[in-house]
């Protein structure tokens, strides 16, 4: 007497193992998709300070605007202020966009 666990259909199905390699795949393809995101809005954030600076010193922020743009920088206004390594990289930063500061 066969068990169902002994049975010759208890043998996975290679259809079903190939759906669920597939499926493994686009699952850490979507997990790299999203810490790729991050990093990239992240990276973006920082590195967009140059150019905000640039603008504001030249008054190109309009008036209206110029609170929000401050508060969307306050995070990286008080690391340069508090972290010295922060403040070497912004300040090398700046020094390689032709901004003194």
């Amino acid at each position: 007497m066969q068990t169902p666990a002994t049975s010759a259909d208890a043998a996975p199905d290679p259809a079903d193992i190939v759906i669920a390699q597939a499926e493994t795949r686009q699952r850490r393809r979507w997990r790299w998709l999203i810490v790729g995101g991050v990093a990239s809005s992240i990276l973006s954030y920082v590195l967009s300070a140059g150019p905000a600076l640039m603008l504001e010193r030249q008054g190109k922020i309009p008036g209206a605007v110029r609170p929000l743009v401050l508060a969307a920088y306050l995070p990286l206004a008080w690391s340069y202020e508090n972290i010295g390594w922060v403040r070497y990289s912004y300040d090398l930063y700046f020094w390689l966009l032709g901004m003194g500061v």
